[in-house]
C-alpha cells in the first residue's frame, strides 16, 4: 500500500508516549529501528483502505558461541553469552536437553559463560532464556573421539596395510575408512586392509555417525635396490636385487672416466656385464632413466683398477735379466781380452 501512514507509539502502551508517523514507500514498507525494550503499537491508515491496529514486541538478542564448535563426550564446554552489543549477559537460565527432557540447568555467570559435559555420543537441544531477550534455541551434538591406527609404520609399494580404529578409550570400532591416492582416486576400505598400487602420499580418512572424523597421511615409499659390483679379468658384472630378489628390466647407465656413457638393462638374474677398457673411477647410475617407480634409484661411484695378467709381467722382466747376464758377459771377456 504506496503512501500509507503507520504510526510508531500510539495508543495506551507505549513506551515512552513517542509517536512518529511514517509513509510507506513504492513497495508497501516502512523501515525504523526500535531504540528500546518493549511493546510497540501499529496503526496504520489510508483513505479507502482498511485501518489497521497491530502490535509487536521488541526485545534484546542473545548471541552464542560454543567452544569448541563440536565437542566431544564428557569434554568441558564452555557457552559464551552476548547481547547485540558485546556485552556479557549474566543470569541466562541454561537448559540442555535430551530428548526433551531436560538433563542440565543453569546460569551464566557474571562473564555470561556457562561450563558443562555432555555424557554421550548423541543429539542435544540448547535452550537459552533472559528476560527483555529472545529465546535462543539450537541443536548441540556431542561427538565421540577416534584414532587411525595404521601398519607398518614404514610402507613400501606393494605392501600389504592394517587399518583400524579405535575409541577414546581404545576400544577397537567400526568406523568408514577411505584412501586418497596420490592421484586423487579415492578407494573403500574393506576388510581393514588395503594394497598401496603406487608410490607416492595418500590420504586416509575415517568416519562414523556421532564421531568426530579423522584424517592421516601415510607416504608409500619404493623398493630399495641393492647394486653389487663384481670384477672378474677385464669384466664388470652388476647385480641389481631387492629384498634379496633379482630385479630384472632395470635401467643402469656406466660412465666411464673418458665420459662414455654405455646403457645397459639388467636380465633374468638382475646383472649387466661391461668390458673395462680402462682404469679410473666409474659411475653407475641405477633406475635413473626409464624409471620403473616401484624400485629407488640409485648413484654409485667405483674405482677401477684393470687387471693384467702376470704372464705379460713376467716376460719383460726375464728378457731384462738375459740382456743383463749378456751385458755381464761381454763386458767379462772384454776384461780378460784386453
Amino acid at each position: 500500500m504506496h503512501g500509507g501512514i503507520a504510526k510508531k507509539g500510539s495508543g495506551e502502551r507505549a513506551l515512552d508516549g513517542d509517536k512518529k508517523s511514517y509513509k510507506t514507500d513504492s513497495v508497501g514498507e516502512v523501515k525504523f529501528t526500535p531504540i528500546v525494550i518493549g511493546e510497540y503499537t501499529l496503526h496504520i491508515e489510508k483513505r479507502k483502505y482498511t485501518t489497521i491496529d497491530t502490535k509487536f514486541t521488541a526485545q534484546s538478542k542473545l548471541n552464542v558461541r560454543i567452544i569448541p564448535t563440536e565437542p566431544i563426550r564428557n569434554q568441558d564446554v564452555i557457552l559464551n553469552i552476548t547481547d547485540q552489543f558485546g556485552m556479557p549477559v549474566a543470569g541466562a537460565s541454561i537448559t540442555i536437553e535430551d530428548n526433551e527432557i531436560p538433563l542440565i540447568t543453569g546460569s551464566s555467570d557474571d562473564n555470561g559463560e556457562f561450563k558443562f559435559k555432555l555424557p554421550e555420543e548423541k543429539e542435544y537441544t540448547l535452550i537459552i532464556k533472559k528476560d527483555n531477550f529472545w529465546d535462543f534455541t539450537q541443536n548441540l551434538r556431542a561427538y565421540g573421539a577416534m584414532s587411525l591406527l595404521v601398519s607398518p609404520e614404514y610402507i613400501e609399494v606393494g605392501d600389504k596395510i592394517s587399518l583400524s580404529v579405535v575409541d577414546s578409550e581404545g576400544k577397537e570400532i567400526t568406523a568408514k575408512i577411505v584412501v586418497e591416492r596420490p592421484d586423487g582416486i579415492i578407494d573403500t576400505v574393506e576388510d581393514n586392509e588395503y594394497i598401496p598400487e603406487r608410490v607416492g602420499e595418500y590420504k586416509i580418512d575415517s568416519t562414523k555417525t556421532n564421531y568426530r572424523s579423522v584424517s592421516k597421511k601415510i607416504t608409500v615409499n619404493p623398493h630399495p635396490l641393492k647394486v653389487t659390483p663384481e670384477i672378474e679379468g677385464d669384466l664388470l658384472r652388476i647385480k641389481v636385487t631387492s629384498r634379496e630378489e633379482p630385479i630384472r628390466g632395470i635401467t643402469v647407465v656406466l660412465r666411464s672416466p673418458s665420459g662414455e656413457e654405455k646403457e645397459l638393462t639388467t636380465d633374468a638374474t638382475g646383472t649387466v656385464e661391461y668390458k673395462i677398457t680402462g682404469d679410473g673411477i666409474f659411475t653407475i647410475s641405477v633406475n635413473g632413466v626409464r624409471i620403473n617407480s616401484d624400485y629407488e634409484s640409485k648413484i654409485l661411484n667405483r674405482q677401477i683398477v684393470k687387471a693384467y695378467n702376470p704372464l705379460f709381467l713376467i716376460i719383460p722382466i726375464i728378457f731384462v735379466i738375459i740382456l743383463a747376464f749378456i751385458f755381464i758377459a761381454i763386458i767379462e771377456y772384454l776384461h780378460k781380452a784386453k
